[in-house]
């Protein structure tokens, strides 16, 4: 499956330069801070899409199946935005984007973690 052209933009931001270098070789303390603002930055996120995905619920399977993960797993700390449902791809890049609602979720989610990390390291 080919991610859509959006993706690869968001995805080349944050992976710019020597970000996942400096990830693969932070110190522990710095790691912890990471994971830390992941899993307080996750459950906001999931919440902002859930209230704010631009669909008409008929089901409400889509709307409840929207996930905001953490992953912790050697050099990567990830959140995953996710639908549960079959057809939440349809969503995102059907009818250009119009029901997506994992973009808008990266674009306000990413300030609401960089805070949260920048405290955590800076502190």
């Amino acid at each position: 499956m080919r991610l859509p052209h959006w993706w690869c933009d968001v995805a080349s931001g944050f992976l710019h330069g020597d970000l996942i270098g400096n990830i693969a070789t932070m110190d522990a303390r710095n790691r912890r801070a990471l994971v830390a603002a992941a899993n307080y930055a996750a459950p906001q996120i999931e919440s902002f899409m859930k209230s704010e995905a631009p669909w008409t619920d008929r089901t409400g399977a889509a709307r409840s199946g929207l996930r905001a993960t953490v992953q912790n797993r050697g050099d990567t700390v990830a959140i995953v935005l996710s639908h549960s449902v079959p057809y939440g791809v349809f969503l995102e890049v059907r009818w250009g984007g119009k029901y997506g609602v994992i973009r808008q979720a990266v674009a306000a989610g990413t300030p609401l973690f960089v805070e949260a990390v920048g405290k955590l390291m800076f502190k």
